[in-house]
């Protein structure tokens, strides 16, 4: 049996899988419903469930996904997206994990969404 996490990650696998079989040169963009960080410089080790459990201690994840190139299946890009499903989650992930340090190299995050006034004026 799957834990709720693996559940979550095994389904968000699928959509993205579903939305590049599309075609599409972005990633799932459009079906996004939540608040979308973008996170940067990920080492090429990093899985999609430590990604997932990078993020998780925030607050509920609605997605968690490693980009990667076109053509392949098993090579990420080191960027990955990662979609709360409400913002004050997003906005403590974005601020506790932007320049954190994964696997000894400084991760950069950014909202595709408009951070709050709070958040930006700190």
């Amino acid at each position: 049996w799957l834990s709720l996490a693996e559940h979550a990650m095994l389904d968000s696998m699928r959509q993205y899988k579903a939305a590049r079989a599309g075609g599409s040169g972005t990633v799932a963009r459009k079906v996004d419903d939540g608040f979308r960080l973008v996170v940067r410089g990920l080492a090429k080790d990093v899985t999609n469930k430590q990604l997932y459990d990078m993020f998780r201690s925030f607050g509920p994840l609605k997605r968690a996904l490693l980009v990667y190139g076109e053509g392949s299946d098993t090579q990420h890009t080191g960027e990955a997206h990662v979609t709360f499903e409400q913002r004050p989650h997003a906005d403590a992930a974005l601020a506790g994990m932007n320049d954190a340090l994964v696997d000894s190299v400084a991760i950069q995050v950014c909202a595709e969404y408009e951070p709050s006034a709070l958040d930006a004026a700190s």
